[in-house]
């Protein structure tokens, strides 16, 4: 399901780092970020929809560079796995 709702990632290797979820399901997200993360990788997300905050955690599935032609606004495509957690409604109303 196609979303746009901006996302905070943290690993152990870094903290705080912007993102924005392209698409969101129940078991995951895809999400843009300048930041690169690798594939394996445990991460900690802080996910804002509307008046909605959420705390969540996943697993980096996918990691993916954005063409440089690509008309996305961030180098990097991740495609995170979420664990035992749930996004706010709002996140997947927001297609």
């Amino acid at each position: 399901m196609r979303a746009f709702f901006a996302v905070e990632l943290s690993s152990e290797e870094k903290a705080g780092r912007a993102g924005i979820a392209r698409n969101a399901s129940e078991a995951g997200l895809l999400v843009v970020t300048r930041s690169r993360f690798r594939a394996g990788e445990k991460v900690k997300l802080t996910v804002y929809a509307g008046s909605q905050n959420e705390n969540v955690s996943g697993r980096v599935m996918r990691v993916e560079e954005n063409p440089i032609d690509s008309a996305e606004i961030w180098r990097w495509r991740l495609a995170i796995a979420l664990e035992d957690a749930t996004l706010p409604e709002a996140c997947l109303l927001s297609a």
